[in-house]
């Protein structure tokens, strides 16, 4: 499964918001530090240091009405040949009191 697939499951099941696949991190870090149920391991940097471990970091976020109501950090490992998995640590990130 590619990064490609992934992001069109996201984009059917989420139809009425805009997904947004590499939010820069200014956007990405402000949400998470605004949301109260974050961990570290969501974080933008967390992403970065994972490369280090040949991760290869995926920023991705729904917007409703250009406002971010959830993120997440999907983390990309390659395996042999063709195949790789996807991970997403400790979950996505939303925005709880958005009710629509």
């Amino acid at each position: 499964m590619t990064i490609k697939m992934v992001i069109g499951i996201i984009n059917r099941k989420c139809e009425k918001m805009e997904l947004i696949e590499n939010i820069n991190k200014k956007e990405y870090e402000e949400f998470i530090k605004s949301s109260s149920y974050t961990h570290f391991m969501q974080s933008y940097d967390f992403g970065e240091i994972k490369k280090k471990k040949n991760y290869i970091p995926h920023y991705v976020g729904l917007k409703d009405n250009n406002k971010l109501v959830c993120t997440a950090l999907l983390l990309e490992k390659k395996l042999l040949g063709k195949y790789c998995y996807y991970y997403v640590p400790r979950g996505f990130t939303i925005d709880y009191s958005n009710k629509e």
